[in-house]
């Protein structure tokens, strides 16, 4: 169950050992007595290791027994430690993308719920939180049916005092970056967000005037719109249900369903040049679908229209109307069904904390975020993406290495455990891949490759092709920064970042319109008046003052993700590391090589080696004196 227990700790062996285990579907191991690394290989399957039985089984253990390993045994780590110790935990999940990371995430939720539930029905909502986040924020993708398409951290905050200590009193949830370009296409094989089928498939469709998936643009040209196992009808009333418990009327769920439907019918509409092709105009066949997302929006249809073919500018201090290019139209449309869905998003996200809000106390916060990603075409959110798990692995490293082999000099960002060298304990550092030079390629200041693709959407005429040449220049030598050399006449427009888990290939074809994320001014005012209360909150009016002081999408992500790290520093982390153990989602199939990469990759094989070097099993002081007085 523990694979510090291993007489040998190569990794051929480490890998053996879990791959029997596998076999036999003992999907989860220790790293370590202490039970605050949990190893979790996605079985492709439904075991029957979960509900009720095991839910109690976890929550009281037999004594003198070690307790097997599963995200329920961690979820209770973190509740005692959070009771005992008296510090806030904090339950990190991480693993490419298919790894399992949201399974593992709402079982140690459903854990917590039902060990320190009240009569409120508190814990409920919590748990009915779930099909709305998954429905609004996961899609398919070719590597896995469920995946989130947004980084989400939710912490559950417990009475801290009296007889109601220790029970649950709200909970609290802060979604990052969602990927709204999958609002407007997906790469071939995948699927825009789930509610789109769900939707397109129920009842409602017709009065919103949907069709079938496969008939609309953004939603049929991937080629996929169904998931084998999975029915969207089915899966759309299980989101009416958690809307109507997070206390959405009717009437608010319509209107929810509409900015959804107006998405749809966006990406639906064609333009045709006009005036000698400067300009450009809804065409004829589009005249549907522009009523349809009018209606659903709350504005009127003229006035969308309007708003799609010209654009306000400022010329010499005064205000002006230009028209737009085919071209220019069709971008304002696509960013009209992005901003829309990204705004309902939002306010779900509001609503779901406004359902579950309650005092803050003690907590325990639980990150789910997208796991390292590698497809054949990688654009800006993979970028992001694979920037939050370097963060995270970072913080991974910190506290399993670093803080480990650190002097045991009182300082008070390290934990009590870090005391070999005071303690006298003789070892030789383990050796792990360092992160940071990568880190520093990504975020550092002023010349990191986010900074750059911010100074170049801010300055006169900025583009990807001027962005990639600065980075290439400023780069060039740098061990985790490279780009193919250009071959023929072919256009050099991408590059390379040898990321922590294997080389990743970016395309620079975007980037600086995807970190700019522009709606233009007169249609983000259009949607402040909108007849629609839900809309009109989505989109409050500008002060003129600050419009123009509004960050990039890599500033923005950025900062929360720089909050999310200091916070997580102020915490005791516990890990999930989440292993795919093959490509094709098959079950009992375990792909050696791409295991073995994995665990390299995310540093659990000397996360092992470390903790079998020194003593595994650790406690401060101060709690080895609460937890043992009882016997002095």
């Amino acid at each position: 169950d523990d694979l510090v227990m291993l007489e040998q700790l190569d990794a051929p062996l480490i890998a053996h050992c879990l791959q029997k285990r596998y076999a036999a579907d003992k999907i989860y191991t220790w790293v370590g007595a202490d039970h605050s690394v949990l190893i979790s290989i996605n079985p492709f399957k439904h075991l029957p290791i979960y509900g009720q039985y095991f839910l109690e089984r976890f929550a009281a253990p037999a004594p003198n027994r070690d307790v097997e390993p599963h995200t329920y045994a961690l979820a209770r780590r973190a509740f005692r430690g959070m009771m005992d110790a008296r510090r806030d935990q904090a339950i990190l999940i991480s693993g490419e993308s298919g790894a399992g990371k949201t399974e593992a995430t709402k079982q140690c939720l459903h854990f917590l719920a039902d060990a320190a539930g009240t009569k409120s029905g508190v814990e409920q909502r919590i748990l009915q939180a779930n099909p709305i986040l998954e429905a609004f924020g996961n899609a398919k993708t070719v590597r896995n049916d469920n995946s989130s398409r947004f980084g989400r951290w939710m912490e559950v905050h417990f009475e801290s005092s009296g007889r109601v200590e220790g029970q649950i009193a709200g909970a609290f949830v802060e979604s990052y970056l969602l990927e709204k370009s999958r609002v407007v296409a997906q790469a071939a094989g995948e699927r825009s967000f789930h509610i789109f089928y769900q939707l397109c498939s129920s009842p409602r469709a017709a009065g919103l005037g949907l069709r079938p998936a496969s008939e609309h643009r953004s939603l049929g040209r991937a080629g996929c719109t169904a998931i084998r196992g999975v029915d969207d009808v089915a899966d759309f009333e299980a989101v009416l249900s958690s809307l109507a418990a997070m206390g959405l009327g009717d009437d608010e769920v319509g209107w929810a369903l509409r900015l959804c439907a107006a998405s749809v019918h966006l990406c639906d509409l064609d333009f045709e040049p006009c005036d000698g092709g400067d300009g450009s105009r809804v065409a004829a066949g589009s005249a549907t679908p522009l009523a349809a997302a009018a209606e659903c929006l709350g504005v009127a249809t003229s006035a969308l229209s309007a708003a799609l073919v010209e654009r306000a500018v400022v010329v010499r201090g005064e205000a002006q109307r230009i028209r737009n290019t085919a071209g220019k139209a069709d971008e304002a449309s696509a960013a009209l069904a992005k901003a829309a869905y990204a705004g309902l998003f939002r306010d779900l996200v509001r609503r779901i904390n406004a359902a579950c809000g309650g005092e803050r106390g003690r907590l325990i916060g639980v990150l789910d975020i997208f796991g390292f990603e590698i497809f054949e075409a990688n654009s800006f959110e993979q970028l992001c993406i694979n920037f939050a798990n370097e963060r995270l692995q970072r913080t991974f490293c910190e506290h399993t290495f670093e803080n480990e082999q650190a002097s045991a000099a009182p300082r008070p960002h390290l934990p009590a455990q870090a005391v070999y060298a005071d303690e006298g304990i003789a070892y030789d550092n383990v050796p792990y891949i360092d992160n940071a030079p990568v880190l520093a390629l990504l975020a550092e200041r002023p010349f990191g490759l986010l900074n750059l693709l911010d100074e170049e959407v801010r300055v006169p005429q900025g583009s990807d092709a001027k962005w990639l040449e600065k980075v290439s220049q400023r780069h060039a030598d740098h061990p985790a920064f490279g780009a193919p050399k250009q071959q023929g006449k072919a256009r050099r427009d991408f590059f390379c970042v040898r990321h922590y888990a294997g080389e990743v290939r970016y395309s620079a074809d975007g980037l600086v319109e995807k970190n700019a994320d522009r709606l233009s001014r007169g249609l983000y005012d259009l949607l402040s008046g909108s007849s629609c209360g839900l809309t009109r909150a989505c989109f409050p009016p500008k002060d003129d003052a600050i419009a123009g002081r509004v960050r990039t999408v890599g500033e923005e992500w950025r900062s929360q993700l720089g909050g999310l790290m200091q916070k997580v520093g102020r915490m005791s982390p516990l890990f999930i590391r989440c292993v795919k153990p093959n490509q094709h989602k098959r079950p009992g199939l375990v792909e050696s090589k791409a295991t073995i990469d994995q665990l390299s990759c995310a540093g659990l094989f000397e996360a092992v080696r470390i903790r079998a070097t020194g003593f595994p099993f650790r406690h401060s002081h101060a709690e080895f004196a609460r937890r043992y007085r009882w016997i002095a």
